[in-house]
């Protein structure tokens, strides 16, 4: 992590079914997550369920940004459905990257070399019920949170 990291902002998204928070996955591994950092960095992580993501939003100023980690936690089912929240991101995401292949390159690629970019990192939770099942399913399981990582990737960070 870089030195000038001020804030970092830890996202969870539970399994689709879940109702509660509690036992979660995605939320147990952000408290760990959480106490791990202030321990390691002395930095106070805030926790927070993925909703949406707003503040990432273009229309945004994103150069309070640059000092932030995020750390996105996603629970991934076994056939691979994902939490709403974390789908209609994806597909805001996406709407905006074709928005952005209508637009003019060379004045995007100008302002997005002048924006400062915040650091972030996508972490996948598989819940397959066996190590076989995990194998056979690698792709399937993972494959709509590595959407939105690429999503993410392209469009904002």
């Amino acid at each position: 992590m870089t030195s000038n990291l001020k804030k970092i902002q830890i996202y969870y998204a539970p399994l689709p079914e879940e109702k509660e928070d509690e036992g979660s996955a995605a939320l147990e591994h952000s408290l760990r997550a959480k106490s791990m950092l202030a321990e390691k960095t002395g930095i106070e992580a805030f926790i927070q369920k993925f909703q949406h993501l707003s503040s990432f939003d273009d229309k945004n100023d994103n150069d309070n940004l640059s000092d932030t980690f995020f750390i996105i936690i996603i629970s991934c089912a076994a056939d691979g459905s994902i939490h709403r929240s974390v789908r209609k991101t994806t597909k805001k995401l996406l709407s905006l990257s074709a928005e952005k292949k209508e637009d003019n390159d060379k004045v995007l690629q100008q302002k997005d070399d002048e924006r400062k970019k915040p650091s972030f990192t996508v972490i996948l939770l598989g819940h397959a019920r066996c190590e076989n099942s995990a194998k056979q399913m690698n792709e399937t399981i993972y494959g709509a949170g590595r959407r939105i990582e690429r999503s993410l990737f392209n469009n904002i960070f």
